[in-house]
């Protein structure tokens, strides 16, 4: 499946697993997603993400308060990636061919995490009153503006 994501999206999930491994955490997830897509800021993602004022402070204040269990990992494991941030991956995938696009780009990564409509980054949204059905209208919009659908 790696082969179907453009330079940019590749960049992103090496961003997610090196967010991951700095914080020592058993594994990759979705705020680990987002948190990447914020970093890599070229993006229709990234702007619709800022767009709506989502900054990493936010999202770095609401995981230290965050009630779900956080698992770290000891030197000698190997990072795995969550079951949510896998199922993002495979909503990613539709979220593309939805679009038609022949590859998966930082857009789609985000679409699918707001398709996942479950977890830490919707808990995120919920909790900052962010509509999420206007973060994925204005993806699209900039997505479509751009030509990247």
């Amino acid at each position: 499946m790696i082969e179907k994501f453009n330079d940019q999206a590749k960049l992103i999930l090496r961003l997610s697993l090196r967010t991951a491994h700095n914080e020592c955490a058993a594994e990759i997830t979705t705020r680990h997603l987002l948190i990447a897509l914020m970093i890599e800021a070229k993006s229709a993602a990234a702007a619709a993400i800022s767009e709506l004022h989502i900054t990493q402070a936010m999202v770095e204040q609401n995981w230290e308060s965050d009630e779900s269990k956080h698992y770290y990992m000891l030197k000698s494991q190997s990072i795995r990636f969550s079951k949510d941030f896998n199922l993002a991956m495979k909503y990613a995938s539709i979220e593309s061919k939805a679009l038609s696009s022949s590859y998966i780009g930082p857009e789609h990564l985000l679409l699918g995490i707001l398709r996942l409509n479950k977890g830490y980054v919707m808990r995120l949204m919920t909790s900052n009153h962010i509509d999420v059905s206007k973060l994925r209208a204005r993806v699209m919009e900039l997505s479509e503006s751009h030509g990247i659908t």
